[in-house]
């Protein structure tokens, strides 16, 4: 219950992140349709199966060593910019550690 609260509290950050980044005229966190307001479910299947790609493409010992003991937030982040990139931003994070 406490790291889904967790996930569900980084990705309104994020979504604040976005409103002021907006507002200085700059370039968003991520850029999702503008009547897109994800449920939990949503954020913890978007977490979810950004994690299992991020393991096939990485060794079980790679996964297990430098992706796992990450950062949840950065995850999610990285999964929103991969679902939701802006226009002119840089692209997500590539997971692969090879």
């Amino acid at each position: 219950m406490w790291f889904r609260m967790f996930v569900l509290g980084a990705y309104d950050g994020f979504g604040w992140a976005n409103l002021e980044a907006k507002k200085a005229g700059t370039t968003p966190l991520f850029c999702p349709p503008e009547d897109t307001a994800l449920t939990g479910p949503e954020v913890d299947g978007l977490l979810t199966s950004y994690l299992s790609w991020t393991k096939q493409i990485n060794s079980d010992e790679e996964w297990s060593k430098t992706i796992a003991p990450g950062p949840v937030s950065f995850f999610l982040l990285d999964a929103l910019r991969k679902k939701y990139p802006c226009p002119g931003a840089l692209p997500a994070t590539n997971q692969s550690r090879r």
